[in-house]
């Protein structure tokens, strides 16, 4: 009962909008140990199994759990670093989405700006596509400017957008960060649009939101009136927070 009650929450039978993660299932140890404990008790008695054999069943018992404490340990150090879990997930998975993206990182402080990217592209279909990530990585910094960067982060947005744009019923922090994929795309319009609708929802982020909405409006200041002059803020600089 105890692991069915753990397991319930996390079942899916409500789908999570993000991915389960292996952590969610630690509370199910439990009652899955418990109910182990109990098993054996019962099997005990049942094939009549004397000290002797308990007593190595509780020797191998102790073994496993120090071998797996020590993998713990060593496994966990890995969670304190994103490059050293990059790492590991490349080794384990030379044709991942992180792999590709360590390719990326790795051709891009060589000034290759067009392996950078169709590493960035395997990694983007791999699972590794948020271009907020993408835009801000330290490692991708020397092709920032790069045409070819530009062009895999307008694409990377578009994607996100039209995935985004599936849900029927899109939380304000979905619709922030399909506006930040519209401003990336320089489609201020539209982001603007998300952003009003995002305010009217309310809610804990309602100042964020605010401020997204006043930098997109300062964009939208900028560009050519229809006789071709700049709006008067033309060169001024713009920073979101981040979704």
């Amino acid at each position: 009962m105890a692991a069915a009650a753990a397991f319930a929450p996390v079942s899916q039978v409500f789908p999570f909008l993000n991915p389960i993660a292996d952590r969610y299932l630690y509370f199910i140890l439990p009652g899955l140990i418990g109910g182990a404990i109990f098993l054996l008790v019962d099997l005990r008695g049942r094939l009549g199994a004397g000290p002797a054999v308990v007593g190595s069943a509780a020797a191998v018992a102790a073994g496993l759990a120090v071998v797996f404490a020590f993998t713990s340990a060593d496994r966990a150090k890995l969670w304190t670093n994103e490059t050293l879990l990059n790492l590991d997930a490349a080794r384990h998975f030379p044709e991942g989405g992180s792999a590709a993206f360590l390719a990326a990182r790795r051709a891009a402080q060589q000034g290759d700006a067009v392996a950078a990217v169709a590493a960035l592209r395997k990694a983007a279909d791999r699972g590794v596509d948020r271009f907020t990530m993408v835009m801000n990585d330290r490692g991708l910094a020397p092709i920032r400017n790069t045409p070819e960067f530009r062009a895999l982060i307008y694409d990377m947005a578009g994607r996100w957008i039209e995935r985004a744009a599936q849900r029927e019923d899109p939380s304000v922090p979905d619709l922030r960060v399909m506006a930040h994929a519209h401003i990336v795309r320089e489609e201020y319009a539209e982001a603007e649009a998300l952003l009003e609708r995002a305010l009217r929802a309310g809610g804990p982020f309602e100042s964020v939101v605010r401020s997204d909405l006043a930098t997109v409006r300062g964009h939208i200041a900028e560009l050519p009136a229809p006789g071709g002059e700049a709006g008067p803020e033309k060169g001024a600089r713009h920073r979101l927070q981040q979704p």
